[in-house]
């Protein structure tokens, strides 16, 4: 093949490649536009994730933490999948080399450590493999009765590669993980609930309403002591105790120097609502 049939075959397929943003949607909650849900949308494929929309999931919530006029996000998927794991027809053109130079799920530590404000996984379906680890890279998660968890990749000849054997072993121990790690099988909701993985389990019908009533509750909150408090508890876990704490109270300090401290104080003294300007 000459060089002039190369380069066509390259542009042909660059012209070929599919524009992920089609299957991320971005609503405004009804009773708060500082709210704003993002929606996986692509329900013909349970959600499954690769690297292109994996980027596009993240560049989307990169997005609405720059936005003024966004506070808190509510990130759910559509159909019967939150999002079902990565897409295994992906797989047959991977290997150990590309994953090294390219390695897309690096989305999901990006979300972990770079997006400030709070995000809440709504979780409506399947929730598995990759789609459980983008759902623990957000901070707080909400579960339908018809949520299924779990990290089947072992049944592929793998391990879950995006935080998910870590994360899961600070939450429910070494011993219990290896269990669902090493046989794949889902993960009982009562035992995510108990072990801390999701915050509350809801009916299917009422978990749009719980979410976004969660998030109403941090919006009339001062955005700056979100972050903080976000930050200071994400830190616990690259911590000691001991650091955990110096960090906290350093923290803790350097609050008193914001004008929403004193919004919030003079509120509370003068036994009024307090109208934080996030500053």
């Amino acid at each position: 093949m000459n060089r002039l049939n190369l380069i066509r075959n390259h542009l042909n397929q660059s012209s070929q490649k599919e524009d992920y943003s089609q299957f991320i949607t971005v609503e405004e909650y009804s009773k708060n536009p500082k709210i704003k849900i993002v929606k996986l949308n692509n329900p013909n494929k349970l959600n499954a994730l690769s690297n292109e929309f994996g980027i596009e999931i993240f560049n989307t919530l990169q997005k609405l933490d720059m936005d003024d006029n966004t506070k808190v996000i509510i990130l759910t998927g559509t159909g019967k999948a939150f999002c079902a794991g990565a897409n295994i027809s992906k797989f047959t053109t991977w290997n150990s080399f590309n994953l090294n130079k390219n390695w897309g799920l690096h989305f999901m530590e990006r979300i972990h450590y770079e997006i400030n404000k709070p995000v809440i996984a709504s979780v409506n379906g399947l929730c598995l493999g990759g789609g459980l680890e983008l759902a623990l890279s957000c901070d707080i998660i909400v579960a339908s009765e018809k949520a299924t968890f779990g990290f089947p990749e072992i049944k592929l000849g793998l391990i879950p590669g995006a935080g998910g054997t870590q994360k899961l072993t600070d939450l429910f121990g070494p011993y219990v993980s290896m269990e669902y790690i090493l046989t794949g099988k889902n993960i009982p909701l009562d035992l995510c609930h108990k072990h801390g993985l999701v915050s509350h389990i809801v009916k299917h019908e009422e978990l749009d309403k719980f979410t976004g009533e969660l998030a109403e509750s941090m919006c009339c909150l001062s955005l700056t002591t979100l972050i903080a408090g976000k930050k200071v508890i994400k830190a616990r876990a690259e911590n000691t105790l001991h650091g955990g704490i110096r960090f906290e109270k350093q923290v803790f300090i350097d609050l008193f120097n914001n004008e929403d401290k004193e919004i919030g104080v003079q509120a509370f003294l003068n036994k009024k609502k307090p109208v934080f300007k996030d500053k």
